[in-house]
């Protein structure tokens, strides 16, 4: 009975042995022991309690919520500021919101150097509230659906939302609005076309419905779809890039947009370029947009 019972305690023994073994073999050729039972939930962050966000990386920026609306910088040149796409920040937002229940990766500083999560990599996410920093990440490299996040002060990587990780990873040109600052749709009552050498037309609704006015060019014909379709172009102008901050070349058409309260703005494009592309401005704004050129027909 003696030998029975030093048997089964030495077949124990060997067996804790063993698996040991294979844990330690297992962290030793980069494989992640996942503790299954760790996870990672952070509060969701109340949108209106956001001050601004600090990211970092390469090119550090800061994105803050002023009273004209979110504006991004380079941490660099904070004083030249720009406007940014309001779906960005909610894209953000969202993210943020979806730290729930996140499972643990690895808490071994190499392999979360590995992830992108290290203490010298990775891209830090600040957010910023009235008080102080509301929340701070490090975000890491992106896998299949998932980026991989960690607390700034802590150790643990952890597997969370790709769009969190594909938002923080923009830089300047990805956050900066590149829609065309126009009236929406609704606004519009007129629109009027200039180009050089041509009498000056467009369209008006006095009576709800859009229709030709002025003097257009010879065999033109209204066409109601046509003129729908025009007047959500010029609402809706959406650039591929911003093309500079400075003077843009000479106009070759205007468009001067009507609002239904009697405001105006001038819609500037230049002429096309080789690549297919075309200028646009408002009159008065810095910022020029670059549209595809059969967008700028007007």
């Amino acid at each position: 009975m003696g030998f029975m019972l030093m048997k089964r305690s030495t077949l124990f023994i060997v067996a804790a042995v063993a698996l040991l073994s294979a844990i330690y073999a297992a962290t030793r050729n980069g494989a992640d022991v996942r503790e299954g039972v760790k996870t990672l939930t952070l509060d969701p962050v109340e949108p209106t309690s956001v001050r601004a966000f600090r990211l970092g990386g390469a090119a550090p920026l800061v994105i803050s919520n002023a009273d004209a609306g979110w504006r991004v910088a380079s941490a660099s040149s904070p004083e030249k500021d720009y406007a940014v796409d309001p779906a960005t920040v909610a894209k953000l937002l969202k993210g943020l919101g979806e730290l729930q229940g996140l499972a643990l990766v690895t808490s071994r500083p190499e392999r979360a150097t590995e992830l992108g999560v290290g203490v010298d990599g990775g891209v830090s996410l600040e957010v910023l509230g009235a008080t102080g920093v509301i929340r701070n990440l490090v975000i890491g490299n992106n896998d299949v659906g998932t980026t991989f996040v960690r607390q700034a002060q802590g150790v643990d990587v952890f597997a969370g939302p790709s769009q969190l990780g594909a938002t923080a990873k923009l830089g300047l040109m990805g956050w900066r609005n590149k829609r065309v600052p126009t009236f929406s749709s609704a606004d519009l009552a007129k629109v009027e076309f200039r180009s050089p050498g041509k009498a000056p037309y467009g369209l008006a609704k006095p009576k709800g419905n859009w229709e030709l006015v002025g003097s257009p060019p010879a065999g033109m014909q209204f066409d109601a779809s046509a003129a729908m379709s025009l007047v959500w172009q010029l609402t809706n102008m959406e650039a591929t890039t911003i093309a500079s901050d400075g003077l843009a070349p000479a106009s070759e058409v205007a468009a001067t947009l009507t609002s239904s309260e009697g405001k105006t703005l001038e819609l500037r494009a230049a002429k096309p370029r080789a690549d297919g592309s075309c200028e646009v401005w408002v009159a008065g704004d810095s910022e020029r947009y670059l549209v595809p050129s059969y967008v700028a027909e007007l």
